[in-house]
C-alpha cells in the first residue's frame, strides 16, 4: 500500500530514523556488525546548493552529511553533538556506514540484513 505524495518535502526536506551498520573487525578475520540509529533528513533546495559550491567531493560529501543527520533515532541513549559526529566521521568504519545509510535512506533502499 502506497501513501500520497507530500510535495511539500521537496522543500522542507522528510525525516526518519535509520538504521546505521558499522562493521567492526573481531580476532579470526571476522566482523561484527554494530548498530545504532541515526535522525536523517533530505536536503532541502539550501542545503542542495551550498553543497554544490563546494568544490572537494570529500568536503561536500562531509557538508552534506552534517547537514542532513539531524539527531540520532529514537532508540538511541546518546545525544548528537558535533563533537560525536566529529568522532564518527574520523572513524573510517562509521563513515563508510553514515554514507551507505544516507544513500539508502535518499533512495528509499530499505537495508538488507
Amino acid at each position: 500500500m502506497s501513501a500520497k505524495f507530500d510535495f511539500k518535502t521537496l522543500e522542507t526536506g522528510f525525516e526518519a530514523d535509520w538504521p546505521v551498520k558499522v562493521n567492526r573487525p573481531k580476532d579470526g578475520g571476522q566482523v561484527e556488525v554494530r548498530e545504532f540509529d541515526a535522525r536523517f533528513r533530505s536536503p532541502t533546495p539550501a542545503i542542495t546548493a551550498e553543497a554544490e559550491a563546494i568544490e572537494d567531493i570529500g568536503a561536500r560529501l562531509k557538508f552534506t552529511l552534517k547537514s542532513c543527520m539531524i539527531g540520532l533515532g529514537k532508540s538511541e541513549t546518546e545525544t548528537l553533538t558535533p563533537a560525536l559526529f566529529e568522532a564518527l566521521w574520523a572513524d573510517t568504519a562509521a563513515m563508510r556506514a553514515l554514507v551507505v545509510a544516507f544513500g539508502e535512506f535518499r533512495t528509499g533502499s530499505p537495508a538488507k540484513n
